[in-house]
C-alpha cells in the first residue's frame, strides 16, 4: 500500500493551485452585493447564494436557491474577471424555521 506521501506527490501541484484559487475568488465575488444582483437579476422572493459544484463538470459553481417553482428566467453563466462561472439554481427553496415555529404547527 503506497504512502500518502507518495500519492500526494502524484497530483500536480498546479491543479490544486488552480482549484484552491478559484474557490477562493468565487468567495470573494460572493460576498459583493454587484454579483448577487447579477445572479438574481432583480428576484424578490427568499433566495440563498453560495458555492457548491457543478453537477455536470465538477467544477465550482454559484448555487443559488429560489423560493420560485422554476429556474427559469435565472442566468446559468456569469463572467467575473473575464472568466465564466456556472450558475446552478434550486428552485422550492423554502427559508428554515426555528424549532419551536415548526412545533406549533
Amino acid at each position: 500500500m503506497a504512502s500518502t506521501e507518495s500519492l500526494v506527490s502524484q497530483i500536480p501541484a498546479t491543479r490544486i493551485t488552480v482549484r484552491y484559487m478559484e474557490l477562493q475568488s468565487l468567495k470573494r465575488y460572493v460576498e459583493q452585493s454587484e454579483t448577487r444582483t447579477r445572479i438574481t437579476l432583480g428576484y424578490e422572493g427568499t433566495f440563498a447564494l453560495g458555492i457548491g459544484r457543478d453537477p455536470k463538470s465538477g467544477d465550482f459553481a454559484f448555487v443559488l436557491q429560489v423560493e420560485a417553482d422554476t429556474a427559469e428566467g435565472f442566468p446559468t453563466q456569469i463572467t467575473l474577471g473575464g472568466e465564466q462561472v456556472s450558475i446552478v439554481v434550486v428552485p422550492n427553496f423554502a427559508t428554515p424555521g426555528l424549532l419551536h415555529d415548526r412545533d406549533a404547527r
